[in-house]
């Protein structure tokens, strides 16, 4: 297509388009019986595989119920009163409130797919798509058993294939036992067929003891992987799951074994001093290690088959790799107690408001010997949170007041066996005017009957207060925008956070907002997943800022008529046209309305898992339709122009001309900047600064700085003090001007 709201080009059409075509048709578009997934198709090789459903699905078509009153239509799916469950006969009943009285819709599934349901409205003209895990398990096995007859061997082994591609693996080896006993002479076959089912549910398998181990949830994955070896598991599956049990039962062993080498190698010191400095820094080893945080004595552990260290090294690895990182590990004793030293000058630097503490702490580091600002950094990674708060029960919802200038809340779920000495991926889930915080966030979190969400999958998933309990649409003032990142500060400071892995949702109201926040803010967040929103007003003009961060946007689907809301085309189509810069997914759901999309989360959660914040960019071109929107990668203009209120007030005849603001360093340690930059403070990583060079400053062609600088460990600290981000810290923060 060469639009949203464009035709799409036929099969034959696109053998004939020629490369010269006046008008190029770069979106591409899937069309499935329940959905439509958008797509640019210069970034057709990253489409993600799990949205489509598997190859030559076995699908159960279901008996048509009678149709009545087929006349009226349903034109969306946003306002239900009641839902009721599927019945064994996959019928239920739900609620619409109309302008008049409520008004009953009878629906029935008519057709089963590995992937989703089609559903059929009895009264009203109204069919649409559910995926298949919104389902309970036990209803779709009722409705494929009752379509498929006992004595029909041919069709039980499609329902077996049925299973295997819904990943319902548990169904479908009970089904494939269920044919053996039934049909002995098809035992050959049988036991093939099981071979298969064993190897797709061993991918399965491996996959998920990984995501339990990289959650942090080894408790979990070591659990699993005993209850599978139970089963009868064959071939490789079998072993590696074999290696797995083996691998936890080996981790027990080294972590017990590295606890006897610390106090054998110490006791070999021969040395009160040293002893006495060391005995607070063993009880915390011996206290935290766990298999978490075993790789960071790895060091210590393979100098183990090396008889050149002496006792003294030998500690220097364990303890300097505990606060530095293995990789940064030093075989110097007297060296390893200043950065542990330093370790707990830095958390007092963090946990403190009183300036004259921050000054003390920077002199204190800057003169100690043999200490620099690389080894400063180094330490960051390994450091417990800002703010101690680790009282919080993993899987319930908790209410946390900041501490900022002014009144910001949210309400939080960890994750399965939280740790603060794991780092987490953040779901920050902005709710709809219909939802409350509690349900958004269980949404998003799981609970019970919902497993496979975030708090199996290894998120926090935190709600921010931002809107009036009565809200009912998004404000677009800056104050939101404001709530919204104090309390992704709070989060990162309070808990242990990959901030390169933060992402920002919201249904309806919360869609418009995460639109809106994330256009302004893209340097935030990993991907945004505005879920049946409007990109409209503030988007209308800043949409390009999209281009630095990922996209997987659920539109508000098509109504009864395959009318499809096109109030978001212009931020849509600018961002599928072009396809080189943007990593954009739209899905629109046939016969829905996307605020009640509460429902197809696993598909979120397996592209999130393929998503990280981008590099800090050397160069970039950004607008801003706010003064408050100001800050951008490592430059922050503290005197923008204008304040546009979008929508225009009635009666305004204002002119939106957005700020631009374009920033890049060169190769030569110069910082360019264009635009309205103003009062700007510039903050730069080590890696942008050849600190042999004087850094120069230019705005509009103008030299505002010019002058050696040295790498200022200060200017790290009080960053990851303000902000908690611990994976963009500049060693160099200068505004020009401020210091003449």
């Amino acid at each position: 297509m060469n639009s949203l709201a464009g035709r799409a080009v036929g099969t034959n059409e696109l053998k004939r388009l020629k490369d010269a075509d006046p008008v190029p048709h770069n979106i591409g578009r899937i069309d499935t019986n329940w959905q439509r997934i958008y797509f640019p198709l210069l970034q057709r090789q990253n489409l993600d595989g799990a949205t489509l459903a598997a190859p030559n699905p076995v699908e159960l078509k279901l008996p048509r119920p009678k149709l009545t009153g087929q006349n009226m239509t349903v034109s969306s799916f946003g306002s239900m009163t009641y839902v009721g469950p599927f019945d064994e006969f996959g019928r239920r009943r739900i609620t619409i409130a109309t302008a008049k009285k409520p008004m009953d819709v009878f629906q029935s599934i008519s057709l089963v797919a590995p992937d989703h349901v089609l559903v059929e409205s009895t009264n009203v003209d109204w069919k649409f798509g559910l995926p298949l895990k919104s389902i309970p398990i036990e209803t779709i096995e009722a409705l494929v058993k009752r379509e498929v007859k006992a004595d029909d061997a041919v069709g039980r082994f499609a329902l077996v294939l049925f299973y295997s591609q819904a990943e319902l693996y548990e169904q479908a080896f009970a089904e494939l036992d269920a044919i053996g006993r039934d049909f002995p002479d098809r035992k050959e076959l049988v036991e093939k067929n099981r071979e298969e089912l064993m190897n797709f549910f061993g991918r399965v398998v491996l996959l998920r003891l990984k995501r339990r181990k990289q959650a942090g949830q080894f408790q979990l994955a070591e659990t699993y992987a005993k209850k599978l070896m139970a089963q009868t598991l064959t071939g490789q599956i079998e072993q590696d799951v074999k290696r797995a049990v083996q691998g936890f039962d080996q981790a027990r062993h080294t972590i017990e074994q590295v606890k006897l080498l610390l106090s054998d190698w110490q006791a070999k010191l021969n040395d009160n001093v040293r002893e006495m400095k060391l005995q607070p820094l063993r009880s915390e080893i011996n206290e935290q290690l766990d298999i978490e945080t075993l790789p960071r004595l790895d060091a210590f552990i393979k100098a183990e088959a090396d008889n050149q260290y002496e006792p003294a090294q030998r500690l220097g690895l364990a303890y300097s790799g505990w606060v530095l990182g293995s990789a940064n590990a030093i075989p110097d004793l007297d060296l390893t107690f200043r950065a542990w030293e330093a370790r707990q000058l830095v958390i007092d630097y963090l946990r403190s408001e009183d300036p004259a503490v921050h000054s003390d702490t920077v002199k204190k580091l800057q003169t100690m010997e043999s200490l620099s600002p690389r080894t400063v950094l180094n330490l960051i990674p390994q450091l417990p949170p800002i703010i101690d708060d680790n009282e919080l029960e993993p899987g319930s919802i908790h209410q946390i007041e900041t501490d900022a200038s002014h009144d910001v809340n949210y309400s939080v779920v960890l994750p399965a066996e939280y740790s603060p000495r794991h780092t987490y991926p953040v779901i920050i889930a902005l709710r709809s005017r219909s939802r409350t915080i509690e349900q958004t966030l269980t949404a998003w979190a799981g609970d019970a009957n919902h497993p496979d969400l975030g708090h199996q999958r290894g998120y926090i998933v935190i709600a921010p207060h931002y809107a009036e309990p009565n809200q009912a649409e998004h404000s677009y003032g800056a104050p939101a925008h404001r709530y919204v990142l104090d309390c992704l500060v709070d989060a990162r400071k309070r808990f242990s956070v990959d901030s390169d892995r933060v992402f920002l949702t919201g249904h309806g109201m919360g869609a418009d907002a995460a639109f809106d926040i994330a256009l302004a803010h893209p340097d935030e967040f990993a991907g945004v997943v505005p879920i049946g929103g409007n990109a409209i007003h503030y988007c209308n003009y800043c949409w390009a800022n999209g281009s630095y961060t990922s996209w997987y946007v659920v539109g508000k689907g098509y109504d009864s008529k395959e009318n499809r809301d096109n109030s978001s085309n212009m931020v849509f189509d600018n961002m599928l046209i072009r396809g080189s810069k943007f990593d954009f997914l739209l899905v629109e759901y046939l016969g829905r309305n996307g605020e009640n999309l509460f429902d197809d989360f696993s598909k979120l959660f397996d592209w999130m898992e393929t998503h990280v914040r981008r590099t800090l960019p050397k160069e970039f071109d950004v607008r801003s339709l706010r003064k408050a929107d100001n800050r951008f990668f490592w430059l922050t203009v503290g005197s923008l122009p204008r304040d546009y209120i979008l929508p225009a007030p009635s009666g305004s005849a204002q002119k939106v001309s957005p700020m631009e603001i374009e920033a890049k360093v060169t190769p030569g340690s110069t910082v360019v900047i264009k635009g309205n930059a103003d009062n700007i403070t510039v903050r730069l990583p080590a890696e942008f600064v050849d600190f042999d060079k004087k850094l120069v400053i230019k705005v509009n062609s103008q030299i505002k700085f010019n002058k050696f600088v040295i790498p200022d460990i200060g200017a790290a600290l009080e960053e990851l003090r303000l902000r908690g981000d611990r994976s963009r810290l500049p060693l160099v923060v200068v505004t020009p001007g401020a210091d003449r």
